[in-house]
Order: structure tokens, then C-alpha cells, then sequence
């Protein structure tokens, strides 16, 4: 069966995305994203380095947006302890792709490109910044 309307409400139709009924769905709405706010704890394994480095942070999630603060783990002894002890970290989300920019009182700066777990429990991927090379990083959501 054919869907037929007149040329204005055609145009209007489509404008809106279609019509009921002739032959297309309604747009499904989006899935909420995952609240990302929480404890985040892992470690970067800078390639020039045998030891990873440990990272961890305190994220704020606001509809996508990530900031927070980070530092604190004991790196005193690994070479980019200047990059991980102490930051602030800002950026954002969509759910799968993840995206965290650092910088530290220094003006040190680095940034972690990455994907989410399914389950909105671990992110991973590569990261570089001023003083390092891209390198292997994940992070886990811890309570």
C-alpha cells in the first residue's frame, strides 16, 4: 500500500523525518549515557618504559563532559611521576569513545584517547602528552 499525502504536508513530513505509517519508524531515542563521576584508578605503560605508571582520578560527569582532579599514587619512583602525580583532567564522553586532557601544575599536559567497557567499568586506549610517546593506558572504576 502506497503512502500518499499532498506536497505541503509531504514536505513537512519529511522535515520532520517521516511519516508514520508509510513505510518508516519513528527514531528510536538515544540511551542515556553512562555516568562516568567516580574513582578511576590504572596506570599507563609509557613505551620507552619497562614499569607502567600508575594514574588514578576523581572524575565529574555532567551529561558527556569529564572533569575532575587526579594524582596521588606513589609514581615518585617511576620516570613520568612529573606527568601523573598531580593534575587536573577535563573532557568528555559519548558513551563509547572516551577523551581525557591533563595537565599539571607544572604545565605538563598529555592526553588519553580510549573506549568504555560495555559496562561502564574500565576505559582504555593510547595516550601521549609533551614528554612521552603514544602509549598503552587503562582505568578502572573503583568504589
Amino acid at each position: 500500500m502506497a503512502c500518499r499525502v499532498g506536497w505541503t504536508l509531504a514536505i513537512a513530513l519529511w522535515a520532520l523525518g517521516g511519516a508514520a505509517g508509510c513505510g518508516r519508524s519513528p527514531t528510536a531515542p538515544a540511551p542515556p549515557l553512562p555516568d562516568l563521576s567516580g574513582h578511576w584508578e590504572g596506570a599507563i605503560n609509557i613505551t620507552r618504559w619497562p614499569l607502567p605508571t600508575p594514574m588514578g582520578m576523581d572524575l565529574t560527569d555532567a551529561g558527556g563532559m569529564l572533569s575532575g582532579l587526579g594524582g596521588g599514587a606513589d609514581c615518585r619512583f617511576f620516570p613520568m611521576c612529573g606527568s601523573f602525580s598531580s593534575y587536573a583532567v577535563s573532557g568528555s564522553h559519548n558513551g563509547v569513545r572516551v577523551t581525557l586532557n591533563g595537565v599539571t601544575p607544572s604545565g605538563r599536559t598529555w592526553t588519553l584517547i580510549g573506549t568504555l567497557s560495555n559496562n561502564a567499568a574500565r576505559m582504555s586506549g593510547t595516550g601521549s602528552g609533551g614528554d612521552f610517546d603514544p602509549s598503552m593506558w587503562e582505568l578502572d572504576r573503583r568504589p
